[in-house]
């Protein structure tokens, strides 16, 4: 049968078997009547090679992904297209029907897979792949899904509880985020002049707190009822939740880098490229102001007790402070690089450091040892935290990786590397969630009840996949060496 002007890149058949589509570099689409061999209908939309086709269930619509970064649906029954889906920054490769018919699922050079409802509004984006993804299977379930790309990986997706969730709103990048201590709310501080609220549960955007400039870091409060941020404007702020800005925290002289409350919630501290540490009270009112640091101060934390504070900078230090602002101890970076961010163990055992180096540290708070070294990070380090049991580390980097670790240094999960900075990541309270943000203007969401470690990944989808993978007509040589 012969009709494309150019190469033909996909074919499918409907569900009844009655029906042949095929997809061509012509940027068309043509159906097929197989008792007759005939061509009934082109199908003409996209602006580019047309790359891959798929049925739903029904066999009356199917979708067609391009070259022109679009997904299309289509009406059998109509030569024209219904919905343009848009969302992915590259060429986009594949795509696939759920077998219950209720998702869509599509990939890309831009190394994401993605869901769409039929609808095409969006569902999820799952990232973890290293390279384009060029392929994408559900299972007979419709509970899970399978890719494959050029990073030399096929991934299994569980879609009923899945690895990470994405919070999409601002239109900036985002400098910094935080989790409700219920577990109900993130809160994204974004460069768009705006402070970005949503429900963890739906996904929805509850609330838009505006600033007069871009928003470099939120905390909420202990009882989760406040919020307090800071800008580049070198001013922090003291919201509830509602929306309601309750203070002004006027004091800083250039911006204000860090903000966060004490453990009872009656102290703030907030940290500044002016190199000074701030405390305040909780009606807004200037308490103290510890000086010290040469340079930018980029992070400040609260020991669990309210008894410390630590103070993290670029002029290769971080300082131990107690809260009468006498200075306690100082560490000193080993490659004199800049520290950016700092926190210590809920024991007050240890203290964890990050910074230009590309390596984390924790030390000994009271020798000031070095204990454990983690490597790995292939850019700045820019944010370190301890889980709530002490018994973990996450680390987040301008290389787009979110790792997480053992308090002993012992690498545990890499989350993401999608080469989009990561300024900042954070455990839930309960230790089952890490919440992540970053330039790529998204808030991420993983549940590290369900992460698996990459050999552990590799294993399951092995063992479901390489019979086809052996025998598939489809399956390249590369396909085949995957699982060997």
């Amino acid at each position: 049968m012969e009709g494309h002007s150019r190469g033909v890149l996909a074919v499918t058949f409907s569900p009844d078997g009655k029906t042949l589509l095929s997809a061509g570099e012509d940027a068309t689409i043509k159906a097929w009547d197989i008792p007759s061999k005939t061509l009934t209908r082109t199908f003409e939309g996209h602006s580019n090679a047309v790359s891959d086709i798929s049925f739903a269930p029904s066999g009356q619509i199917f979708a067609s992904s391009g070259y022109d970064r679009t997904i299309r649906l289509w009406n059998l029954a109509s030569e024209q297209s219904y919905k343009t889906v848009t969302g992915h920054e590259a060429d986009v490769l594949s795509v696939s029907f759920s077998p219950d018919g209720h998702q869509l699922a599509s990939t890309s050079r831009d190394t994401t897979v993605r869901l769409w409802t039929l609808g095409g509004e969006p569902l999820a984006t799952l990232a973890g792949h290293q390279g384009r993804v060029t392929a994408v299977k559900f299972n007979p379930d419709s509970a899970s899904l399978i890719s494959a790309g050029f990073d030399k990986t096929v991934r299994l997706w569980r879609l009923n509880n899945p690895l990470q969730t994405q919070f999409i709103g601002a239109i900036e990048g985002i400098m910094g985020v935080d989790m409700s201590p219920d577990g109900a709310l993130i809160a994204a501080a974004s460069d768009d002049r705006r402070l970005h609220i949503w429900q963890r549960r739906t996904g929805r955007q509850v609330g838009t707190f505006r600033h007069p400039s871009g928003v470099l870091s939120v905390r909420f409060s202990p009882d989760g009822q406040s919020i307090v941020t800071g800008g580049w404007d070198s001013v922090a702020r003291l919201w509830d939740i509602t929306g309601e800005q309750l203070a002004v925290l006027e004091g800083h002289q250039r911006p204000v880098w860090d903000t966060i409350f004490s453990p009872d919630g009656e102290t703030i501290a907030t940290s500044s490229a002016d190199g000074k540490i701030h405390l305040w009270d909780r009606q807004g009112q200037l308490q103290l102001v510890l000086s010290g640091h040469l340079l930018e101060v980029g992070s400040v934390a609260f020991s669990s007790d309210g008894q410390y504070l630590l103070s993290a900078s670029l002029d290769s230090t971080v300082k131990l402070w107690d809260l009468e602002g006498r200075l306690l101890q100082i560490f000193d970076s080993p490659s004199q690089t800049g520290f950016i961010d700092a926190n210590i163990s809920p024991d007050g055992q240890m203290i964890a450091t990050a910074g230009f180096d590309n390596v984390g540290r924790l030390w000994d708070i009271d020798t000031g040892e070095i204990i454990a070294e983690l490597e790995g990070h292939e850019a700045e380090i820019r944010s370190i935290r301890f889980s709530a049991d002490g018994q973990q580390v996450v680390t987040a980097g301008g290389d787009g990786q979110v790792t997480v670790w053992k308090s002993d240094g012992e690498h545990l999960s890499t989350l993401i590397r999608d080469g989009s900075p990561v300024w900042e990541a954070s455990f839930s309270e309960g230790d089952d969630t890490v919440v992540a943000a970053g330039e790529g203007r998204n808030v991420f969401l993983w549940d590290l009840t369900q992460v698996l470690d990459d050999q552990q990944l590799m294993d399951a989808s092995c063992t479901w996949l390489s019979d086809y993978l052996q025998t598939s007509p489809d399956s390249s040589d590369s396909d085949r060496d995957v699982c060997s």
